[in-house]
């Protein structure tokens, strides 16, 4: 998203490598952005000779890295092939950073580092010594026009063909299925509402598809909870949703589907994390809950079914914090700044 929308800018050609065993081929939904596959999955010497040919060829004016891997192939390649082409060093996670002496070297080899938040911004700074001048967080926007409000009866026909009821309320779910997300604290806390009609509709892939199935059926859950799998566009998935879940207990930055889902105006309830909490203002655009805790969280989804808060206000709030500061636009002006200080004219 980030590369084609700076495409659009007219200033910009962007080019991205991918590694050639990843989902980035069959799962690009921008046929605007160039991509260029190649053995960049792991720290090999292949990929590294890979990384100087491409780079040779492309002669690039800056180069932006989103993980470790790639960050460490593109810092040797720079040095092997002497180029001087600076680079900004994207990091999306919260996870603990090593503070041994590559680490350090590699991230004080980025000309600016980006964050998605600020958590991750005070976190880099603190474990690595650095200045935070050099880091900035930008989180990942939205395009506030194509994920807006749902129509009522738009709503009502999803609902109709998914073999949902009206009076079915249903909490949803999107993220890749890691431990960390806290989809295993959302099954168990939606069986204590095992008196109230609603559901949890699970949407993304990942490694803890089949544990979380297999909880499901332990819990006696398996007809109020479903998997929808990874979904390319996940709009129509967010207008079923009457609020949305993000329990998650580590690693999150700004994230993308919580701001997704606040731009469609639902209520959310999310972990009070960094990053998750620069975004959401307890009972004003939507509710925080202690990571790892269930029984608090169930009680979150027991107070938005009875309009303990007001759900609509709740969203309506949700939207306006996304248009004012988490727009796509937003977010497209602040790397195109930052991309233009570091390149050498």
């Amino acid at each position: 998203m980030e590369s084609s929308s700076l495409n659009a800018t007219g200033k910009f050609e962007c080019v991205c490598l991918i590694s050639d065993e990843g989902q980035m081929q069959i799962r690009n939904p921008f046929n605007t952005v160039s991509l260029t596959p190649g053995p960049i999955g792991s720290k090999t010497i292949k990929g590294i000779f890979f990384v100087i040919r491409t780079l040779k060829e492309v002669n690039p004016d800056v180069v932006v890295t989103h993980s470790s891997t790639d960050s460490w192939l593109v810092v040797i390649a720079r040095v092997l092939s002497r180029r001087a082409f600076p680079i900004i060093r994207v990091r999306h996670v919260s996870a603990p950073i090593s503070t041994n002496f590559l680490t350090k070297w590699l991230y004080s080899s980025a000309a600016k580092i980006v964050t998605t938040s600020d958590a991750i911004k005070e976190h880099i700074a603190f474990r690595l010594g650095i200045d935070d001048q050099k880091i900035f967080a930008v989180p990942t926007g939205v395009d506030t026009f194509y994920f807006s409000p749902c129509k009522a009866q738009l709503k009502k026909n999803l609902r109709r063909d998914r073999a949902i009821s009206d009076t079915t309320f249903v909490f949803g779910m999107v993220s890749t299925l890691r431990s960390w997300k806290g989809h295993s604290y959302a099954i168990r806390a939606l069986k204590r509402l095992k008196d109230l009609d609603c559901l949890l509709i699970i949407v993304g892939d990942g490694p803890q598809f089949e544990n979380l199935k297999i909880e499901v059926d332990a819990l006696g859950v398996s007809e109020r909870v479903i998997f929808r799998g990874y979904i390319s566009d996940v709009r129509e998935d967010l207008y079923t949703f009457d609020a949305f879940l993000q329990p998650s207990y580590a690693n999150e930055g700004v994230s993308q589907s919580l701001l997704q889902a606040m731009a469609c105006g639902l209520p959310v309830i999310v972990s009070d994390i960094g990053g998750l909490n620069e975004v959401v203002v307890e009972q004003v655009n939507g509710l925080l809950c202690p990571p790892r805790d269930e029984e608090y969280l169930a009680l979150c989804m027991r107070a938005v079914i009875d309009q303990t808060f007001d759900r609509k206000c709740l969203g309506n709030t949700a939207r306006h914090e996304v248009e004012k500061n988490h727009s796509l636009e937003s977010m497209t002006l602040q790397m195109e700044r930052l991309i233009e200080s570091v390149v050498v004219k």
